[in-house]
């Protein structure tokens, strides 16, 4: 079975482009729009936990919806009082898969939104 693809993103964090740029030169990676606005079918609780993981997790975006509403309604669960386990483990694999636990928020590499502005290198 051959290897994984490394995603772009991570190969320019670990230096893998610049050991090897030949093998991405030509990769393109997929834009997505911001998270946007919770699902209507979300309930008052849930879509306060949509609001919730838009603050806690910046680098959600329009591709992360489904499981961002998967996690809304599981933890809206917990913050209703719920102490199912099976809850618990399936939140944290979303989580996970969102990187927002402390082991893979580490590999996330979110770029900066301030563009370089010509005139820093005069006035600042």
């Amino acid at each position: 079975m051959p290897r994984p693809r490394t995603p772009l993103a991570k190969a320019e964090a670990t230096g893998r482009i610049a050991h090897d740029p030949q093998r991405f030169r030509d990769r393109r990676e997929p834009t997505n729009a911001p998270l946007g606005e919770p699902s209507r079918t979300l309930k008052l609780l849930e879509l306060e936990v949509w609001e919730a993981f838009k603050r806690e997790i910046p680098w959600l975006t329009e591709g992360d919806r489904s499981l961002v509403e998967q996690a809304s309604m599981l933890r809206g669960r917990l913050w209703a009082g719920s102490r199912d386990l099976k809850v618990m483990g399936r939140l944290t694999a979303i989580l996970t898969q969102l990187g927002a636990t402390p082991a893979t928020r580490s590999k996330i590499h979110v770029p900066d939104d301030k563009e370089a502005d010509p005139t820093d290198e005069f006035l600042n």
